[in-house]
């Protein structure tokens, strides 16, 4: 009962640290800079200069359509400003 007792001791202390590395191991992996090289809406490909962007507007524009939610298949247009390591985004009710 004893050896019971501290198998189960050892798999709650365990499993716990192990989960937070998985996770550790999964944000770094997810950690740096990153750029859309393609897309897909409904199975269809984005067009090549949608999936680009346009960096020179000011402000610079950024849509997306929403795939979930109350309102999936919409559009949202937005716009977003970086600045050092910080982004702010807004963007409008859909279809506005």
């Amino acid at each position: 009962m004893r050896r019971l007792a501290m198998l189960i001791a050892v798999v709650v202390l365990v499993a716990p640290a192990r989960a937070e590395d998985a996770v550790k191991k999964e944000m770094a992996q997810l950690d740096g800079d990153w750029s859309m090289v393609s897309g897909q809406a409904n199975g269809i490909p984005l067009p090549k200069d949608l999936v680009a962007g346009d960096p020179t507007k000011k402000p610079k524009a950024i849509d997306y359509m929403m795939t979930e939610g109350p309102t999936k298949g919409k559009t949202h247009l937005g716009i977003y400003e970086l600045d050092g390591d910080t982004v702010k985004f807004c963007f409008a009710a859909p279809d506005e």
